[in-house]
Parts: C-alpha cells; sequence; structure tokens
C-alpha cells in the first residue's frame, strides 16, 4: 500500500471518528433533556396516584354518609307511617 493511501485511510478514519464524537455529544444533550422530561412525568404520575387515593377516600366518605341517610330516611318514614 502506497503511502497517499495510507494516509488517505487515516483520514477517513480520524474523520469517522470526529463524527462519531459530535454525534455520541449530541446523543449525550438529548439524553439530558429526556431524562429531565422523564423526571417530570414521574412526578406528575406520582400526582395523579395521590389524587385517585384521594378520591378514593372521600368516595368511601361519601358512600358511608349515603348510606347513614338512607337509613335515617327509612326511620323517618317508618315513624311518619305509624
Amino acid at each position: 500500500m502506497a503511502d497517499e493511501e495510507i494516509h488517505k485511510k487515516m483520514e477517513f478514519i480520524v474523520e469517522q471518528l470526529a463524527q462519531f464524537a459530535t454525534d455520541l455529544h449530541r446523543l449525550t444533550e438529548v439524553q439530558g433533556k429526556d431524562q429531565a422530561r422523564i423526571s417530570n412525568l414521574e412526578g406528575a404520575v406520582v400526582a395523579v396516584v395521590n389524587l385517585a387515593s384521594e378520591l378514593t377516600k372521600a368516595q368511601q366518605i361519601i358512600g358511608e354518609r349515603v348510606a347513614e341517610l338512607a337509613g335515617k330516611v327509612e326511620e323517618l318514614t317508618f315513624k311518619i307511617g305509624h
């Protein structure tokens, strides 16, 4: 292989390595941005889960109160009927 061919191949390899380094740098930047977005989404999911838990508790309380009211209405209906 002639010196010129070796030199061209070396230049090609150096260019490829430079391109690889540039691409790797871009991917690292994108990954950093994606990580921030993922963290935000994790926070949002936690908030939604907490809200769902609070809604479940509120629904249980409302259900208990409706049952109490139904019992009182039944008592009143019985008293009025007799």
